[in-house]
């Protein structure tokens, strides 16, 4: 546990507090990091603590995701970390802290080999917003706020329009309403 007593299996459960994922991924992921509905909002409370940003947030994100930690870039200004997490290895949480270091300017997933999706179905987190112009044409944002988005668009295979609901970059839910 680093600061707070808060560590990667925290932020971890508070990102599935604030996905809404499908409920069998919710329940498989809760009994991965060996915790239940409780736990999840305990942690979930705690870490939006630190996301207040009087609490100093990106210095107790980093602190908390450390062991995490697969890349680092302060090349552009911001500071941009990579961390995989062990709920989605095929992924990396990105995080990228303005050059004051006070606040973060944007946060979500991306695929870790850096390269388009290699196919499979069109399901929940197998699928991150950056994915979207390989696969998909005609993308219509329907919302976006805070770290969710929702868009309708054909699927260049199906031939299908589909809704897709992300959160944090990371599909939640797909429909061909």
């Amino acid at each position: 546990m680093v600061g707070y007593g808060l560590d990667k299996d925290d932020f971890q459960l508070y990102l599935l507090k604030t996905m809404d994922p499908p409920t069998p991924l919710l329940d498989s992921s809760l009994g991965v990091l060996g915790s239940d509905r409780g736990g999840m909002k305990v942690s979930y409370g705690s870490v939006s603590e630190l996301m207040k940003p009087i609490s100093g947030s990106p210095h107790s994100l980093k602190a908390m995701l450390r062991d995490s930690l697969v890349s680092e870039d302060g090349s552009g200004g911001n500071i941009v970390s990579g961390y995989r997490l062990s709920l989605w290895p095929e992924f990396v949480f990105w995080l990228a802290i303005d050059s004051s270091g006070l606040f973060i300017e944007k946060a979500g997933f991306g695929r870790a080999s850096g390269g388009p999706r290699t196919g499979g179905p069109i399901e929940p987190w197998g699928f991150v917003i950056g994915d979207l112009d390989n696969e998909f044409s005609g993308v219509e944002f329907i919302d976006e706020w805070g770290h969710y988005s929702t868009c309708h668009a054909w699927h260049g295979e199906s031939g299908k329009r589909l809704f897709l609901r992300f959160a944090w970059g990371l599909l939640q839910e797909v429909d061909d309403r």
